[in-house]
């Protein structure tokens, strides 16, 4: 009997040995946040979508995206579907990798599949081209940034749920009104999401004159035709020097000189290009949820030029917060009154997220840019 139970004791402890060597290691996390960036052919690089998810290590994250990519200059958009696997690793030295892979699908043409391998060993952001069409001018990439989470630390339980935040835009002086951006921001976990709209304008002042900023292209280097075809880096910014035609040239000389006696002419002073901005920062903080509305803080800072002089005109600012239902479309006002009506920016927020009851999903019956715009905008 002694010895039957001393083989049993040892039996059981094997079992346990091999159990505790089997034991999954704990699983580890990586913070990862992703920027969509969308531009065109002379127009400024603008965020179409923020998104930020704790991953667990050698496990994909995926995410799917419509954009419609304006071009301006060239008067054309493009449709675009987008879909995103990232997932975040360790190499042999405790590096952390994110592995990209990307499909873009215009509306119409054929998908261009891209893959790269970023390593982060210091903080940043590093970039990937997702799309570029030439046709149109358009370019979308993606910034990626990571940071490795301890080994104590876990992704936190989030009250909020994941939501879209569709948001339209417009610009309005007086009677005009102008649709700027259609833009989608993603918060996760209660996350505060963030969109950044810049345009500058050029205006000619006197050459003494300190408005304004100096114009942008006049540090650029100027390409060199004259030694066969230039060469320019990646990335690099240049300027081409514009001539004009020979028969042109001709023309002018051959024609007569009118008598300065005859004809006075008036010189006008020399003037100088500035380049004077509209601009509006848009942040959108999820502060409490109910499990039926959502109560954000929106903080909109905006300026813009006024639209007689073209002068820029002072800075105003808007914070407000509100509850809102899924899919419940809210305006938000960022005006100044003038004589000819409001001057500013008027931006209108859907929010959507999913719920289990099917009420809570019905939208309102107004739509976005029904509301009128308050009598006394801030």
């Amino acid at each position: 009997m002694m010895t039957k139970g001393l083989s049993l004791l040892a039996l059981m402890g094997t079992c346990l040995a091999i159990s505790a060597s089997e034991t999954p290691p704990a699983v580890r996390f990586a913070e990862v946040s992703l920027h969509l960036l969308t531009t065109g052919e002379r127009q400024p690089m603008t965020v179409a979508g923020s998104f930020t998810a704790s991953l667990p290590l050698g496990r994909a994250g995926g995410l799917h995206r419509t954009l419609t990519v304006a071009n301006e200059s060239r008067g054309v958009t493009l449709a675009l579907d987008i879909q995103l696997t990232v997932t975040p690793t360790l190499d042999d030295k405790g590096t952390l990798h994110c592995v990209v892979l990307s499909e873009a699908t215009p509306a119409g043409g054929a998908s261009s599949s891209r893959a790269k391998d970023m390593a982060f060993t210091h903080p940043g952001e590093q970039v990937m081209e997702l799309y570029a069409d030439p046709s149109t001018g358009s370019r979308v990439a993606l910034t990626v940034s990571a940071s490795l989470l301890g080994e104590e630390e876990k992704p936190r339980a989030s009250v909020f749920p994941s939501v879209l935040f569709l948001v339209r835009v417009e610009q309005w002086a007086g009677a005009q009104r102008v649709e700027l951006e259609n833009l989608q921001l993603q918060s996760l976990d209660g996350e505060s999401v963030s969109h950044d709209y810049v345009r500058k304008l050029p205006r000619w002042v006197a050459d003494t004159s300190p408005e304004g900023e100096p114009d942008p292209l006049s540090k650029l280097p100027v390409l060199d035709f004259s030694k066969g075809s230039p060469t320019v880096n990646a990335g690099e910014g240049f300027s081409i020097a514009i001539e004009p035609k020979a028969q042109d040239k001709d023309k002018k000389s051959d024609a007569p000189k009118p008598s300065d006696a005859a004809n006075p002419t008036v010189k006008e002073p020399p003037r100088h290009l500035v380049w004077d901005q509209e601009s509006y920062h848009l942040a959108i903080d999820p502060v409490a949820f109910d499990g039926h509305r959502l109560t954000i803080k929106v903080r909109v800072q905006g300026q813009i030029l006024d639209p007689v002089t073209r002068k820029p005109l002072a800075p105003v600012e808007l914070s407000v917060e509100k509850a809102l239902m899924p899919g419940q479309p809210t305006p938000f006002y960022l005006t100044r009154e003038s004589e000819g009506g409001p001057l500013g920016y008027a931006l209108w927020v859907v929010p959507k997220w999913t719920t289990q009851n099917a009420e809570d999903q019905q939208p309102p019956a107004a739509e976005p840019g029904s509301a009128p715009a308050p009598k006394d905008s801030p």
